[in-house]
């Protein structure tokens, strides 16, 4: 959801909010990555979706907004 909040943020042009955003749900990401020899394999199907669709979505952002991501902390 953090996700998606921030594509939102993005398409209403509050690019701060959204870069911030985008941080929170990378944190969470990295949190459930850790334990995905762990998980129910239900879970663990949705989390390795939401990766990819974060992966989805960094790799498609143009490239004078990457830099913003690299001070953002990507």
């Amino acid at each position: 959801m953090q996700l998606f909040r921030s594509v939102l943020l993005f398409i209403t042009s509050q690019k701060i909010k959204a870069f911030l955003a985008m941080r929170d749900s990378w944190k969470i990401f990295r949190k459930f990555e850790r334990l995905l020899g762990q998980m129910d394999p239900d879970i663990e199907a949705r989390v390795l979706l939401g990766l990819g669709l974060f992966y989805l979505a960094v790799s498609l952002v143009p490239m004078s907004v990457a830099t913003l991501l690299k001070i953002a902390g990507f």
